[in-house]
């Protein structure tokens, strides 16, 4: 195996998944991770793309694996737990009498080459394969040292996930590994056990965290850096937060597979802002004729970044259409620049909802209802509504205790937002719970289905 080729993993979170990546990066081959959950034509047609030799998954995944990919039969590898009468890691592991005299392979093609191949997070269509180079993993500016105790609960198919893989190798922090599901319970009693002091999550956790009986001031105590992104966090759950962990900076980042790390709101001044671009990233707010805009002026962000993208692995069309010719990437993301040169991002372009074909955005109406403290989540949605297009629609979760009603959201809405176009015309549905996946961002198609579950419209749309 050189650089040439692809190592698959299909594995949660595990002691034995860190050393297999180290051992890609030393060895120079480049490994694609896939999220082990995955269904098995998903799984088949994201490792048809790569097709890797060796391919290392759960024992629970071992017959699905090998199913999906029979057409190439690569060698499975249990990682886990051993299957019995089949490859295991464990094996692997062995000490053997050569182990002195190994030298790690340089990079053959420059600190371009890639070294991992992840999904890329879209939410239309089938994933795409994202090559990412030995360059975008060397993040210099996430304030990490060796003292830093790290956790999150994403794995190796995600951007975030093999930036904490890399905290390890590179920066020498120690980072905790559970092999529980995320709950705020499960967090907390981490935090308090392994002193953890740097944590990253989504939007959804933190509230689910900030109202978790649990969440003590002394439990929390050791926690000095709270990362999050996909999504912005309520007002309530920052301020909860901020109580609960006196001592933590709060940062909020905007990323992309295909780029990493975009901009970085450090401190979290500005709670509704993707932050400031990073060194290297130069931003573009277009309209629809790729005309630049100015400040508070809305469009689609192009990204052009001074480090080198390799594209999507064995797809050069797909490659093209997302980065033109002058090296823009289209990130398909809406957003602006307000006065004080803060990013901010709207929606995805493809979400863009209309009212009587006038557009509105789902996330600026979400982000308007988590400023009021009752609200612990929001997910707004688009009800077909045959006579105005999109009826914008509210699934809310309350904060514990809460007594805030369908008219407080309405009214709040219709005061902080007083077009037509960006009132709750479909109403609001009260939820114990928003449907995730397992990175924390908000499913909206799952979302509208059980907003429609809960009884659909509550209002009369105009």
């Amino acid at each position: 195996l050189d650089h040439t080729s692809v190592i698959g993993i299909a594995a949660a979170n595990t002691t034995y998944v860190m050393p297999l990546g180290v051992a890609c990066l030393f060895n120079g081959t480049p490994f694609h991770a896939i999220n082990p959950i995955l269904d098995e034509s998903t799984v088949k047609y994201m490792f048809e793309i790569t097709k890797p030799k060796l391919i290392f998954c759960d024992k629970e995944q071992y017959d699905k694996i090998v199913e999906a990919t029979k057409d190439w039969s690569p060698e499975v590898y249990t990682v886990s737990e051993p299957l019995e009468g089949k490859p295991s890691i464990q094996s692997l592991l062995e000490p053997t009498t050569t182990e002195k005299f190994y030298q790690p392979e340089p990079l053959k093609a420059g600190s371009d080459q890639t070294v991992a191949i992840l999904c890329s997070s879209g939410t239309t269509g089938m994933p795409k394969a994202v090559c990412i180079s030995n360059s975008v993993l060397m993040q210099d500016n996430l304030f990490v040292n060796s003292e830093t105790i790290y956790f999150l609960q994403s794995g190796l198919d995600w951007i975030s996930g093999l930036w904490a893989f890399m905290f390890c190798v590179v920066f020498g922090s120690t980072r905790i590994l559970s092999d529980k599901p995320f709950s705020p319970e499960n967090m907390v009693q981490l935090i308090q056990k392994y002193k953890i002091n740097y944590v990253t999550m989504a939007p959804s956790q933190m509230a689910a965290l900030a109202s978790c009986p649990k969440a003590t001031q002394s439990a929390l105590s050791s926690l000095r850096n709270l990362n999050y992104g996909g999504s912005i966090a309520s007002d309530a759950t920052l301020k909860r937060l901020r109580e609960l962990c006196p001592n933590a900076t709060f940062n909020s980042a905007y990323a992309m597979t295909e780029l990493g790390l975009i901009t970085l709101n450090a401190g979290v001044q500005k709670a509704s802002a993707a932050g400031k671009p990073m060194p290297g990233m130069t931003i573009r707010i277009v309209d629809e004729n790729e005309n630049s805009l100015g400040h508070n002026e809305i469009g689609e962000i192009y990204v052009r970044s001074a480090i080198k993208w390799n594209g999507y692995y064995g797809n050069p069309t797909a490659t093209m259409e997302i980065l033109d010719p002058e090296g823009w990437l289209h990130t398909g993301d809406l957003g602006y620049f307000s006065d004080d040169n803060l990013l901010h991002v709207v929606d995805r372009k493809k979400e863009v909802l209309k009212y009587k074909g006038i557009h509105f955005w789902p996330t600026e109406i979400e982000n308007v209802i988590r400023e009021l403290p009752q609200v612990r989540d929001v997910c707004v949605v688009g009800v077909p509504v045959e006579e105005i297009m999109d009826a914008a629609a509210a699934l809310v979760v309350k904060m514990p205790g809460s007594d805030i009603t369908h008219d407080d959201i309405v009214n709040h809405v219709a005061k902080r937002l007083p077009t037509i176009n960006k009132q709750l015309h479909g109403g609001v549905r009260f939820t114990e719970r928003l449907p995730f996946n397992n990175n924390g961002k908000v499913m909206r198609k799952a979302a509208l289905e059980l907003f429609m579950s809960l009884g659909g419209l509550t209002t009369n749309p105009k």
